[in-house]
């Protein structure tokens, strides 16, 4: 029956679902649900954008024939690493929640672009990717286990071209920080809570953090966890890139279909958490695709980063001259009001005043005001009078 090959076809891709390459105990049931829900939504989906199908092949990114050819990948890094980055290392790393512990990492204030995602999205290879390396073997670790990073992890790298050689500070790179993942991992319920109390005070505390990145598995769509962290990015107003990663593992359709239902599942995540009078004014996030084990994608996502830091070193600058503009204004002494005219007319001519009778009797009993700016001239007061004979 109909119900029948429904469960049937359930189990299936629910079989389909683990990976040759995953551990047992990696893998949750509730991230076996998850994709299973991904693939459906994906064989649910309307046509795929042409646009998208076009950027697919632009980037050849997609499972294809002989896609697990590693000359491609070869020839693929040695570009990277020709045209971006040519200089990475390892520059700190801590796990405390205080804000002198979470400066360790980064202590001459370099830009910082995160790398947040749920476990086993391809954090640390993404990294590797960025600065050249092999996504297995670079100077951020890899392993199949969810959890292998438990800690904040800060690399410094040097792109070349990247920052603008006119700006101050220009040859100082930025950092690349590692995170530990959310979700299922092998690890106990208070390292977990610990893990999301350390994303939690990064992103809230950090004075350095310019950009985030946060990955999603296009093979298992967003999850309830992604959805909190793009809310916390937008609360803090910290920009952010949605990256789709492994998209070698889906055929071009089937990834632009997974494009279509990612970008509508960020949106409506951050339409959840916004205000209703925010909504709207909010800007979009934009949803980026690419490979770290062939490394298509990693030169769009370089210019991305690029334009971004280029206009936020841009607006920085102009806020600080903005702000020496008016601290030179508020020390520079202030004019001398301007004292309005005596004349009931507005003319400037003299006019003579009669002062009160509280007044002393030798004070004179009127004075003379000049045009406006001058001060009132008193007359020499009279000597007192001698008294009257009895």
């Amino acid at each position: 029956s109909h119900a029948e090959a429904l469960v049937t076809e359930l189990e299936e891709l629910k079989r389909r679902a683990k990976r040759r390459s995953e551990r047992a105990d990696s893998l949750s049931e509730q991230m076996r649900e998850e994709r299973v829900m991904h693939a459906l939504r994906i064989a649910n989906c309307e046509g795929p954008d042409p646009a998208v199908l076009r950027e697919i092949e632009t980037l050849k990114l997609g499972r294809r024939k002989h896609w697990h050819d590693q000359k491609r990948a070869s020839q693929l890094k040695a570009r990277v690493a020709r045209r971006h980055a040519f200089e990475a290392q390892e520059v700190g790393k801590t796990g405390g929640l205080a804000l002198e512990d979470l400066d360790k990492g980064n202590r001459n204030g370099r830009p910082e672009v995160a790398l947040l995602g749920h476990s086993n999205c391809g954090k640390s290879a993404l990294l590797n990717a960025l600065i050249g390396a092999k996504a297995r073997r670079g100077p951020a670790e890899v392993d199949s286990r969810a959890g292998w990073t438990m800690r904040l992890h800060f690399y410094w790298a040097r792109p070349r071209g990247l920052l603008d050689e006119a700006h101050a500070g220009s040859q100082q790179g930025l950092v690349l920080v590692d995170t530990p993942g959310y979700g299922h991992a092998v690890a106990g319920a208070k390292e977990l809570r610990h893990w999301r109390d350390l994303i939690e005070a990064y992103v809230s505390s950090s004075p350095s953090l310019r950009l985030a990145l946060l990955l999603v598995d296009c093979s298992r769509g967003l999850c309830a966890a992604d959805g909190r962290v793009l809310r916390l990015l937008r609360k803090r107003r910290v920009p952010t890139f949605a990256v789709l990663t492994k998209c070698d593992l889906l055929p071009p359709a089937e990834l632009a279909r997974s494009h279509a239902i990612v970008s509508a599942q960020v949106d409506e995540a951050l339409r959840n958490g916004a205000a209703p009078s925010r909504a709207d004014a909010a800007p979009a996030v934009p949803l980026l695709m690419l490979s770290s084990h062939f490394y298509s994608g990693i030169d769009g996502l370089w210019e991305r980063l690029g334009e971004t830091l280029h206009r936020q070193e841009a607006e920085r600058l102009a806020r600080l001259q903005q702000e020496a503009e008016e601290g030179e204004a508020a020390a520079s002494p202030s004019p001398a009001p301007e004292v309005a005219p005596c004349s009931r007319h507005a003319s400037g001519r003299l006019r003579t005043m009669t002062l009160p009778r509280r007044y002393p009797r030798h004070f004179p009993k009127s004075i003379t005001l000049h045009q406006p700016g001058g001060r009132p001239s008193l007359p020499p007061p009279s000597p007192p009078s001698p008294p009257s004979p009895p």
